[in-house]
């Protein structure tokens, strides 16, 4: 139960602290009309949440998350290029079905975003930010939560099927929106499949490369 308990501890820290530091810089930077500090404020304090996470699993929670399930790495090819075909198709699916139909979503910002790059320096600013918190920091500390700590917890109570989907479920939950979490619950149960028959977190850190990437891309063209 203490392993439970530890899984969920960590789903809702992060996400309390996502969201907190989130509203935090927006107030800061008067609801984000300075690009400079948003960008800046939004990076550092990714940088230190996600830190003081790793310190408080890495140091307090746990003394050994190394998975213990036998390594299978048969079909990773099929594996990965299934992930990514559903990678590229959910990413411009999502992107199309927001813009369109809801108002809930990153996407809902464009006009707002449009204004406040109004020159080149302030759009490279933000798109460099944008990468390095959702191409570089998030898919290094998201994977190490939720497969390499999260997973891995679940996997010696029980289950692999019901692990890899409540892993994903959590996953999706810290997205604190629908459209996207759908989207990470699917991705993540891919990811998890993977990393239950590979046991090898640097291939779902780069396939979560990979997505976040492709939707990097996405709403950069969205943007110019």
């Amino acid at each position: 139960m203490r392993k439970y308990r530890d899984v969920f501890l960590i789903t809702i820290i992060h996400t309390i602290l996502i969201l907190t530091s989130t509203l935090f810089v927006t107030i800061i930077t008067n609801r984000v009309t300075n690009v400079y500090v948003y960008s800046v404020l939004n990076t550092i304090l990714l940088v230190i949440i996600y830190y003081n996470i790793y310190m408080l699993i890495y140091k307090f929670l746990v003394d050994n998350i190394e998975i213990k399930h036998k390594t299978n790495k048969t079909k990773i090819t099929t594996y990965i290029t299934i992930l990514i075909f559903i990678m590229f198709t959910n990413s411009i699916l999502l992107s199309q079905f927001e813009s369109n139909f809801i108002n809930l979503s990153v996407y809902s910002v464009l006009p707002k975003l449009n204004l406040i790059l109004d020159t080149s320096s302030k759009l490279l600013v933000y798109l460099l930010s944008l990468f390095i918190q959702t191409c570089l920091i998030a898919p290094v500390a998201e994977e190490l939560i939720y497969r390499k700590f999260i997973l891995n917890n679940l996997l010696d109570n029980g289950n692999a099927f019901k692990s890899i989907v409540l892993s994903s479920f959590l996953f999706s939950i810290y997205h604190l929106n629908l459209l996207q979490g759908i989207n990470a619950m699917m991705i993540g149960i891919f990811l998890g499949y993977l990393y239950y028959k590979t046991c090898s977190i640097n291939i779902c850190i780069l396939l979560h490369f990979i997505n976040n990437f492709i939707n990097f891309i996405i709403l950069t063209i969205f943007i110019i």
